[in-house]
């Protein structure tokens, strides 16, 4: 039976592209190739986010880096997305190392601005802060351990969210955030779980802190923003910003301030100066300010 020229097909026995020239089949490519590039994820076929392509792909996707391009007419870039933890879709804004104060509450640079360093389509163990960061719109976020996806904390805003500099710029607090999965005292830091619980009363979000204090510049907001004991960027905390809840014999002994992008207090001696920090009302930061790096992804 004569072939019809041009005809294409998949080989069954060597798995690749045929290509008939009126006369003979000619082998190509793999047939997993085209697909492949055809899928969601690609330098040719960008998601606009990962949580995008996490839904194009129906969830039979793996957590690795994938190519996105949020802005349309905007070149693609590569971006770690993870795929399994706490329903998937997470996309990498930002690393931050664990006892280091580089991206501490202090630095504008990048958590205002939006300064580009380190890379963000792998785990790597390193302070960083991609190009998502910028341009990737959100609802949910997650701060999650490099080395461990159990050790996460999540939560929900009930609005979609530009970017997270946009929030940052505003000097507002935003404390609307609902846990959706994990803990703070299940994040990765050394020390005892029992000094890392939650006050039952957190909320979560962005530019908060569990008291009146204003000490020091948040992100570039002008001093006498009240950040509170941590005053961190994006994390957990009481709200209103109390006064000493001891007197009330409410949330003592328990994180009430936590997140990244953050200090202690005055941030006068070095452990007062990482940028991941908790809160333990009743004992200030000594046993609470030894974290190990941590992711912050968007969904």
């Amino acid at each position: 039976m004569l072939t019809l020229e041009s005809s294409c097909r998949c080989a069954k026995t060597s798995k690749r592209f045929e290509y008939c020239n009126g006369h003979h089949w000619l082998s190509m490519c793999p047939c997993s190739y085209h697909l492949q590039e055809k899928q969601a994820g690609t330098r040719v076929n960008p998601g606009r986010s990962c949580n995008d392509i996490f839904i194009k792909r129906d969830g039979r996707v793996k957590s690795g880096p994938y190519w996105i391009a949020p802005i349309s007419s905007a070149y693609p870039f590569l971006v770690f997305c993870d795929m399994e933890t706490a329903g998937g879709g997470w996309t990498l804004v930002a690393k931050v190392k664990g006892n280091d104060p580089l991206m501490n509450r202090l630095n504008a640079a990048q958590w205002r601005d939006g300064r580009l360093i380190g890379h963000t389509h792998n785990l790597n163990d390193e302070n960083a802060l991609g190009l998502a960061y910028n341009v990737v719109s959100f609802r949910d976020v997650m701060i999650r351990s490099l080395t461990s996806s159990q050790k996460h904390l999540a939560w929900r805003h009930p609005v979609t969210f530009r970017n997270i500099p946009s929030i940052v710029k505003s000097c507002t607090r935003v404390a609307n955030g609902v846990k959706i999965s994990g803990s703070i005292n299940q994040l990765d830091y050394k020390g005892n779980p029992v000094h890392h619980k939650g006050c039952t009363e957190l909320v979560y979000g962005f530019m908060g802190g569990d008291s009146t204090h204003a000490i020091t510049p948040v992100a570039g907001c002008p001093k006498g923003y009240k950040h509170g004991y941590v005053g961190a960027v994006i994390g957990a905390f009481l709200d209103p910003p109390s006064g000493d809840r001891s007197k009330a014999g409410q949330n003592v002994n328990c994180i009430a301030d936590f997140g990244v992008g953050g200090g202690y207090h005055d941030m006068n001696v070095a452990n007062e100066q990482y940028a991941i920090m908790a809160h333990r009302w009743g004992n200030s930061n000594s046993l609470t300010y030894s974290w190990n790096s941590h992711a912050v992804f968007v969904r």
